[in-house]
């Protein structure tokens, strides 16, 4: 390898090394759109090794923005066995919220290997829930079976009088 080379792959290598350092980290909401009141989480994984999980978290909203803090560890008890796995999946509970579109910013630290990890941010959204309850598809038909039972009756009564 000439010393032209060995630099233009030195070079490749340190242009490419923060791109693959800042990889987007993706964040799915559970319901999306959720209904009124319901439990939200935010699931995402982490581009870094890892056997812990979220052991503390803190939600606050200020309007329709949401931050989270958490810190990720080992849950006591737990023990990591061989080499930890190249992604760490983390899965937060938000808690319910009333209609409207909301931004969630989530900011960690990992306390197995001391530092900060990267912030995550996302939106999902909350839907009025409706104050007529549904029924299923069997009991709609079980009631069309019964009314139609009971007009057929009623009008054998009225051509036997």
């Amino acid at each position: 390898m000439t010393m032209r080379a060995g630099f233009a792959f030195a070079l490749l290598i340190s242009l490419c090394t923060p791109t693959f350092a800042q990889q987007a980290v993706v964040a799915t909401f559970t319901p999306d759109p959720a209904p009124q009141g319901v439990n939200v989480q935010m699931a995402y994984t982490l581009p870094r090794p890892g056997c812990g999980s979220a052991i503390a978290t803190t939600v606050t909203r200020n309007g329709t923005a949401i931050r989270v803090d958490y810190v990720l560890g080992e849950l006591p008890g737990s023990i990591c066995l061989g080499t930890p796995p190249p992604f760490t999946p983390v899965v937060l509970d938000l808690g319910g919220y009333p209609p409207g579109l909301y931004s969630v910013s989530a900011f960690g630290t990992d306390q197995v290997y001391q530092g900060a990890v990267p912030v995550v941010s996302g939106t999902f959204g909350v839907v009025a829930s409706s104050s007529v309850p549904a029924i299923s598809s069997a009991l709609a038909a079980l009631l069309g079976t019964l009314a139609a039972f009971a007009g057929a009756v009623v009008l054998r009564r009225r051509t036997s009088r």
